[in-house]
């Protein structure tokens, strides 16, 4: 005697989460990467901050004391202004003219390792000087008539060729400055050609005033990040559900076709229907993977978290790359609402549940494993379709034109797209919710035709048939 729908349904979900929860492959997977996950950062960061080589930092003064500048070129000028540009690290450094005489002023920078030679010529001479004296920092070569100039070191020198290249790169800043100064154009005439142009792209009312938009706050920060989070976003959430669709897709169809590979289905078909079978076990496997995942999750920005404090422990001034791109996480979160946040999350959660539905479907085609190659390849051109599809449009970006904004209303294009879009609050929370529902729906009827194609195929041998004869079996019930 068969049990009811929903009874059959929850007791199949308990069956096969509990089978799911307990198999040692999914606990060693589950444990082992969540170890790794956490003990990654959490060890590799403090190792970098303790052992690794940084270069010097922004207020560390360089340990150049001199350069002797060799100036070819027909006009002169004093380098001493470079040790005024309001730069601490390049503040110290004295600039000494040697005229024309390279040798002269290898004399010199014999005489004191830490010093370094400039030398700028608009030919090729300074090439063979590099050549002859030192290793040296040298700007790409140079085209006839132009300006170029090298940072030599000497045989005695102290200075490293990372010290030298960042002298080299500070001087190349401000060279422009150089060049004016030698075509006879004053710093103060420079200064006032290089007052900054501030513009800015306004809408307008009909009587032609300034629209105001009250989403947007012109002295907020984060509006100018806001632009590129519209890029970034929607990728993110693209990569992060062709990774659940690839790590756990097949797994959700290898345990609906199960009892047709353990000759179990008749047995099992007696006491509960198909559509509460595949209910059952793909709720089952969603929730665990999505568990999993979020353990996974978990322990990867425990280990950044906990290498961050170590870090700090170490140095507590390290200007470390990540904990500045965390510190930019932190307040870029600001600018997200809790509701958002938590539409975008369940919007992701809803995409796996339609994928693994269109999996199911695949499942309940096939007769044995060899044929979910064949079966899931249709539902995985689903995906491929879609991503082409608001790709080519243009929806990616957060603030995609108005013309595709019907995107959000569609489920397969909808789980691309309006995940970042309702982050950013270019979607409204109810229509966010409208398309959460959309897709939420469009789960339930993909289990309900694997239900039914899963029936269908209890007794078919052969191999699965192609969609339109597939179509026309369902009709024919």
């Amino acid at each position: 005697m068969k049990i009811s729908q929903a009874n059959a349904t929850k007791q199949v979900f308990s069956f096969t989460l509990t089978q799911q929860l307990n198999a040692k492959s999914y606990r060693t997977i589950t444990i082992l990467l969540a170890v790794i996950f956490f003990l990654l950062p959490a060890v590799i960061m403090p190792c970098v901050e303790a052992f690794g080589k940084h270069s010097a930092k922004a207020d560390e003064p360089s340990p150049v004391t001199e350069v002797y500048v060799v100036d070819n070129t027909p006009v002169s000028v004093d380098f001493n202004f470079l040790s005024q540009m309001g730069n601490v690290r390049f503040s110290g450094i004295s600039y000494i003219d040697c005229g024309e005489d390279l040798d002269h002023a290898k004399e010199l920078a014999d005489a004191n390792p830490t010093s370094l030679i400039l030398a700028i010529d608009a030919r090729n001479d300074a090439a063979s000087a590099n050549a002859e004296y030192a290793e040296g920092v040298t700007m790409p070569a140079a085209e006839s008539g132009t300006y170029r100039f090298n940072l030599l070191r000497t045989d005695e020198c102290d200075i490293s060729k990372n010290d030298a290249r960042a002298l080299e790169d500070y001087i190349n800043l401000y060279f422009r400055l150089v060049l004016s100064e030698k075509a006879g154009i004053s710093y103060e005439t420079l200064a006032a050609l290089s007052v900054p142009v501030v513009s800015q792209t306004m809408h307008v009312t009909a009587d032609g005033l300034p629209a105001e938009d009250e989403n947007q706050d012109p002295d907020d920060p984060l509006t100018a990040i806001k632009p590129a989070l519209s890029m970034f976003l929607p990728y993110v959430n693209m990569m992060l559900l062709y990774f659940l669709v690839l790590f756990y897709g097949q797994g959700v169809a290898n345990c609906v076709i199960m009892e047709k590979t353990s000759k179990l289905m008749d047995t099992f078909l007696v006491s509960v229907k198909p559509a509460a079978m595949v209910f059952g076990k793909v709720f089952a496997i969603i929730t665990a993977s999505v568990l999993q995942f979020v353990l996974w999750i978990a322990a990867l920005v425990g280990g950044f978290a906990a290498g961050s404090a170590l870090v700090k422990m170490i140095n507590p001034q390290s200007d470390m790359v990540l904990l500045a791109f965390f510190d930019l996480l932190g307040d870029v979160s600001g600018m997200f609402t809790v509701p958002g946040v938590i539409l975008a999350l369940l919007m992701v959660i809803g995409a796996f549940a339609l994928y693994c539905g269109l999996a199911a479907i695949g499942g309940s085609l096939a007769s044995k494993p060899e044929d979910l190659s064949s079966t899931n390849g249709l539902f995985t051109l689903v995906l491929i379709a879609s991503f082409f599809a608001v790709i080519s449009s243009g929806a990616v970006t957060g603030n995609m034109p108005e013309a595709a904004a019907w995107y959000d209303y569609v489920p397969f294009t909808s789980i691309l797209v309006t995940p970042s879009r309702v982050l950013l609050g270019y979607v409204s929370i109810p229509t966010a919710c409208i398309s959460l529902a959309l897709v939420l729906a469009c789960v339930v009827l993909c289990l309900a035709a694997a239900g039914k194609v899963y029936r269908m195929m209890s007794l078919y041998k052969g191999n699965p048939p192609k969609p339109a004869a597939l179509i026309g079996m369902l009709k024919n019930k």
